[in-house]
């Protein structure tokens, strides 16, 4: 599964604004701390203030902070929210008209949707309080370095369980 810039850049602006919630941040210190596009960042806030993710003031003493705490903000929910598409990878939908020729007895329609199921039932378990590096990022860090954990090694024995995330269990 492959996520857009525009979830990655989501991710971005959360994380930065998690470890900023002592102030308002503006968009142009975003943008400059990763040298990705203010205009395109733009577009980004505005998605994630529509949708009550991030408080959005204008002003002299504006700037954007997270609307609630990071502990209960899940990431499942921030990429279900930026993606636009989580459709699997082969949806076997019909080329030029043609039907597809599997389509009766085709089991990786089936397959794929559990997949992507699988894939968003593990963002459900991460806070992003989960992904927030310890110390302050560094604008050169790239956002995929720091989510990607070491993949299983190829040599991990089928059926064997890899260890559940870690989420902290909060109560409101």
């Amino acid at each position: 599964m492959r996520l857009t810039l525009h979830t990655d850049y989501a991710l971005r602006v959360l994380i930065y604004l998690a470890q900023n919630r002592d102030r308002r941040v503006s968009i142009h210190e975003i943008a400059e701390a990763y040298g990705i596009s203010h205009n395109h960042l733009i577009k980004v806030v505005n998605h994630l203030s529509h949708g009550g993710v991030v408080h959005a003031r204008r002003g002299r003493c504006g700037g954007l902070e997270l609307a609630a705490r990071p502990q209960d903000i899940i990431i499942g929910s921030i990429v279900r929210r930026m993606e636009t598409d989580l459709r699997p990878i082969a949806s076997c939908e019909p080329a030029n008209g043609q039907p597809c020729l599997l389509a009766q007895g085709c089991l990786l329609r089936g397959l794929l949707a559990r997949s992507v199921d699988a894939f968003l039932e593990v963002l459900d378990k991460a806070t992003l309080h989960d992904i927030m590096p310890t110390d302050k990022i560094a604008p050169e860090m790239e956002l995929s370095r720091m989510l990607m954990a070491k993949p299983p090694s190829p040599a991990t024995p089928a059926g064997t369980e890899l260890p559940p995330i870690a989420v902290k269990a909060t109560s409101n």
